[in-house]
C-alpha cells in the first residue's frame, strides 16, 4: 500500500497528493495524506510539480491552505522556475 501512495501514476511521477485537488476541494483528504506521509507534500512529479501547484493551478484553496498548513513549500520552483503561488 505504501509504494502505491507514493507512485499512483508512475508515467508521471504523481502520487496520491497530486490527485487530491484534481477532483474538488478536499482538505480532509490533504490533511489525512499530509500528516500520515509527510514526505509526498515535497514531492515533484515529471514536470517538478509539487501537490500545491496543482492545488493552487486548480483553484483549490482550501486543499492549498491544509497543504501549506501541513508544511508544503511556497518557493519550490517547477522544471518551469514557477512556485506554487504564480
Amino acid at each position: 500500500l505504501e509504494t502505491t501512495i507514493y507512485f499512483v501514476d508512475n508515467q508521471k511521477s504523481q502520487n496520491a497528493l497530486h490527485y487530491v485537488p484534481r477532483y474538488g476541494s478536499n482538505p480532509h483528504l490533504a490533511r489525512l495524506l499530509g500528516e500520515r506521509y509527510p514526505r509526498l507534500l515535497r514531492m515533484q512529479d515529471h514536470a517538478g510539480n509539487t501537490p500545491l501547484h496543482i492545488a493552487c493551478s486548480m483553484g483549490q484553496e482550501e486543499t492549498a491552505i491544509e497543504l501549506v498548513k501541513l508544511g508544503a513549500s511556497l518557493c519550490l520552483p517547477n522544471e518551469n522556475g514557477i512556485t506554487a503561488l504564480r
